[in-house]
């Protein structure tokens, strides 16, 4: 996990309010929370929906 999350800091600039390995951990989170969800709930358009924002949410995160 450690080396999953070193390897997404290392593509994130730092900001003014956070560290890129604090926002790694923070996208490595929701991402793993997001398949989890999305697996107890597999073949509804709900889990896609589940899925879609989870990549948004990670992606913002990535952006700030």
């Amino acid at each position: 996990m450690a080396n999953y999350i070193e390897a997404l800091a290392s593509y994130l600039p730092a900001t003014s309010s956070t560290s890129s390995h604090e926002r790694a951990m923070a996208i490595f989170s929701l991402m793993v929370g997001t398949l989890q969800i999305v697996r107890a709930i597999p073949g509804s358009s709900k889990a896609i929906e589940i899925l879609e924002g989870g990549i948004k949410a990670a992606l913002t995160l990535a952006k700030t």
